[in-house]
């Protein structure tokens, strides 16, 4: 239980940190942007027309399209063309996130501790493996699936990562209990 509470804790921690300076980065560069085009709209009007031109468009309509994007919202044309930011993460977003994550974990983390208290302790050790080999597997499976990847790339990497901490934490647990 320590273990699972121990690492839903720090799983989410992390991602809301990770998030969270991903978000202060964001902000930290749309200021930036912001004061530039404050001090000097037409240096960044100039900036936007190049990035439309390298992107096949003809001078003239290059100036039509920054124009047009700078009217509507100069802030997120230049955004977008600089650092491929469409919009800066939400207030909210490194919370949930960090939420997410820690559910996530709690119910990964379930299974395994599921069978610690209610399997004999004989075959506690492999049923656990091979629970976590069938969850990494379905995981590895879905997430390929979504984010339209390599299956058995994301299968391999998931166990390797998955099994290689098991087994770290078994031999730290050997050795040191």
């Amino acid at each position: 239980m320590a273990g699972t509470l121990a690492g839903a804790l720090s799983a989410g921690g992390t991602k809301w940190a990770e998030v969270a300076a991903q978000r202060e980065t964001e902000l930290a560069i749309a200021n930036q942007v912001a004061l530039e085009l404050a001090t000097d709209p037409a240096g960044e009007r100039a900036e936007l027309v190049e990035y439309w031109e390298g992107r096949g468009l003809t001078l003239v309509l290059a100036g039509e399209v920054a124009d047009q994007l700078m009217e509507r919202d100069a802030l997120g044309a230049q955004l977008d063309a600089e650092f491929g930011l469409e919009e800066v993460t939400s207030r909210t977003a490194p919370l949930l996130a960090g939420l997410q994550t820690t559910i996530a974990f709690t119910i990964g983390a379930l299974v395994p501790l599921l069978i610690t208290w209610f399997v004999p302790l004989a075959i506690e050790t492999t049923l656990i493996v091979v629970a976590v080999v069938v969850s990494l597997c379905l995981t590895s499976l879905v997430a390929a699936g979504v984010g339209r990847l390599s299956a058995l790339h994301m299968m391999i990497r998931s166990l390797t990562v998955g099994l290689g901490t098991m087994g770290a934490s078994y031999l730290a647990g050997a050795v040191f209990f």
